[in-house]
């Protein structure tokens, strides 16, 4: 591998575990999902020779390139550490853990049940302990966990963001606020040590606070700091302050009444700030839609396009998504017709199309499948991304599969496996969806081949495993080897998933 590190995809969250322990790898993929959920996005190292099979002590770790690995850790705004329930990590992730330590990033911290203090990872600047219950937890008990996990994570994200991108303000107004509880997290902190005694649940006077703000700040400065917040920060506190899962509420409701005073005191002094910019809209729409506030989304985004500009073209791609969550596919396609035709050059254009694939195949007529198809034919042209290719692979293969073209349905999702070992899940989707089309078409060896090569893979979603399971219980039951199906369901049920989707 180079050992010059090139400049990481942005993402908030890192993300440390055994990628070849299932159990660990389904935490981290709920964790991933509810981060989405909110506008927050993760990664972890994505070395997969690592997650091809479990290194037992006496092999050498693959070669890792540090320097990658640095860039990646120092991208993020938090990290997630989740250690080895049996408390012996990969060397994969004791290499990790320790540059964690000499980078002294923000960890929130996975705890296992029965774990005691001193068997923690040493060294680590910890700002949040999240404690599992149980010895075994269930999926449907680490999606829940994986939900709460994230919201801790996104408060650990807008905290990093108003100290860092929006430092001395953003510090300013954090420091004001009492602490909640005796964790960091929850006291505005990114460092062990720094809560005091009488930082707890003081009242602040917010009036005080908002004159010292806008007295301290410039407009320039005020007005990104708004434009941040209410873009991105405000639809999601909003929520969180009634409906996230326990020790985030009282956090996210001290910093909501904060930030709503500060804005409107700054307005009032400063009235240029109230037009916000096309791209604070944009992000503030794409947020609304994440959380169900489809009428001010798509109001906000046809005021937008009224103005015109240079985002015209994410405007509308942004308002098809708002047309598709309120449920009017028709507005939705129609909206990306126009992204497509005003995208500024070939990398928005394939990214557009490739959202109007997904939208015209949702239409569910064979033309509206023909047309998916071409859109994702040109991709496959066009772009050189290979994570959209392999998306675009995929999903053309289903929709070959929809129209009756199953041959090439079948040559689409064996070049996605192709690409296993540097994208696992995608090759894992693939594997899967070609075991079901040889099951329909009787070949029945293959299928058990296609789903038992899923099931092997540790860093596959609980969803995946479960229909995996599922697949392969009705293909043994064909095969005539009752007994086998019924260890598959047994399993099935074992997962304790009411709805694996």
């Amino acid at each position: 591998m180079s050992t010059t590190p090139q400049q990481p995809r942005k993402r908030d969250v890192f993300i440390v575990f055994s990628k070849s322990q299932p159990i660990e790898a389904k935490f981290a993929l709920a964790v991933k999902h509810g981060l989405e959920e909110r506008g927050r996005f993760a990664h972890e190292y994505e070395d997969w020779s690592w997650v091809e099979r479990a290194i037992t002590p006496d092999e050498r770790a693959p070669e890792v390139d540090h320097a990658v690995l640095r860039a990646m850790l120092n991208a993020c705004s938090a990290v997630l550490v989740i250690p080895a329930r049996d408390g012996r990590p990969s060397d994969g992730v004791a290499l990790e853990l320790q540059m964690l330590a000499s980078l002294q990033l923000p960890v929130v911290l996975l705890r296992w049940a029965l774990t005691y203090e001193e068997d923690e990872p040493g060294g680590l600047n910890v700002i949040c302990r999240y404690q599992v219950h149980g010895t075994d937890p269930n999926d449907s008990w680490i999606d829940g966990a994986g939900k709460s996990i994230a919201e801790l994570l996104w408060l650990a994200c807008n905290i990093a963001e108003l100290r860092n991108r929006h430092d001395p303000v953003g510090s300013m107004v954090l420091d004001a606020l009492p602490a909640f509880g005796h964790e960091p997290l929850t006291s505005f902190k990114l460092r062990d040590g720094l809560v005091k005694e009488d930082d707890y649940m003081r009242e602040p006077n917010l009036d005080a606070l908002a004159d010292k703000v806008t007295a301290s700040a410039t407009r320039d400065q005020l007005r990104v700091l708004i434009e941040d917040w209410w873009a991105e920060a405000e639809p999601a506190l909003r929520s969180l302050q009634d409906d996230g899962h326990g020790p985030v509420r009282r956090p996210c409701r001290a910093l909501l009444e904060a930030m709503q005073l500060i804005v409107e005191r700054s307005r009032r002094l400063f009235p240029a700030l109230e037009p916000l910019s096309t791209d604070a809209l944009l992000r503030r729409s794409i947020m609304l839609v994440r959380f169900n506030d489809i009428d001010e989304a798509v109001a906000l985004l046809t005021k937008a396009i009224a103005r015109g500009g240079d985002l015209t073209d994410r405007l509308h791609a942004a308002r098809a998504l708002a047309y598709d969550a309120g449920g009017d596919l028709d507005s939705a396609v129609a909206a990306m017709d126009e992204a497509v035709r005003l995208a500024p050059d070939k990398a928005y254009e394939v990214v557009h199309r490739f959202t109007r694939a997904v939208l015209r195949a949702k239409l569910g007529t064979s033309e509206a499948r023909r047309a998916a198809i071409d859109d994702y034919t040109h991709i496959l042209e066009s772009s050189p991304d290979v994570n959209l290719r392999l998306s675009a692979l995929n999903y053309r293969a289903i929709h070959f599969a929809s129209v009756g073209e199953v041959e090439a349905a079948i040559a689409d999702w064996t070049k996605v496996i192709e690409w296993q070992a540097n994208h696992p899940r995608a090759a894992a989707q693939a594997r899967f969806n070609r075991g079901v089309r040889h099951e329909k078409l009787g070949k029945l060896e293959d299928a058990c081949d296609d789903f038992t090569a899923v099931l092997a893979w540790a860093d596959v979603s609980s969803s995946q495993r479960f229909r995996a399971l599922e697949g392969r219980a009705r293909v043994l039951e064909r095969l005539g080897t009752p007994a086998d199906a019924a260890d598959n369901i047994e399993a099935m049920l074992a997962m304790n998933m009411a709805d694996p989707e």
